[in-house]
């Protein structure tokens, strides 16, 4: 969902991906203002029912879910909150934006932690390993002026997670 409604947003206003700006400017377009707040909004709903299905399925412990509906909540409030005109950024906007971004790796590293011994623990590990990469290399990225892209690598790693949790499936239910 995510993926889409951005991706026909960048293509409707030929937004430069490896430019200074960040994605929420999207929404200061009006050929993708109807696109990108809603597909965030609706993403971020799915993510919350994803982390319900992934705390039945898996064990977790109790912070693990607090947190990534935290996450999924700054999502939400980045898609209602318009980030502001150009050489403003609305304060609650980028604060939603930063919750998500930095809960990100927070939740990974607890649901790895939660895993039982074995190889699906080591998976989830490197995910989270990776994920926390991803969130450093992005922070770099957005001060060298390649915001878009320091908010795309990150999202692409946590992605890479959703699928491995929705596709594996653990041989014992806690």
């Amino acid at each position: 969902m995510l993926w889409i409604g951005i991706g026909v947003a960048v293509v409707r206003t030929g937004f430069d991906l490896l430019g200074a700006l960040p994605l929420s400017r999207l929404a200061a377009d009006g050929r993708a203002e109807p696109i990108f707040g809603p597909s965030l909004v609706v993403a971020a709903l799915l993510f919350v029912l994803f982390c319900v299905d992934v705390t039945r399925r898996y064990p977790v412990g109790r912070a693990f879910p607090v947190v990534m509906v935290a996450a999924m909540a700054g999502q939400l409030v980045t898609g209602v909150v318009p980030i502001g005109e150009p050489g403003e950024s609305d304060p609650v906007h980028v604060a939603a934006g930063l919750m998500l971004g930095g809960l990100i790796p927070v939740f990974l590293g607890l649901f790895a932690l939660a895993q039982p011994a074995g190889p699906w623990r080591e998976t989830a590990v490197r995910l989270f390993v990776a994920q926390l990469a991803a969130t450093v290399v992005g922070v770099a990225l957005s001060g060298s002026g390649r915001a878009a892209l320091a908010e795309m690598l990150p999202a692409l790693l946590f992605h890479v997670w959703v699928v491995a949790a929705a596709l594996y499936v653990p041989s014992t239910v806690s």
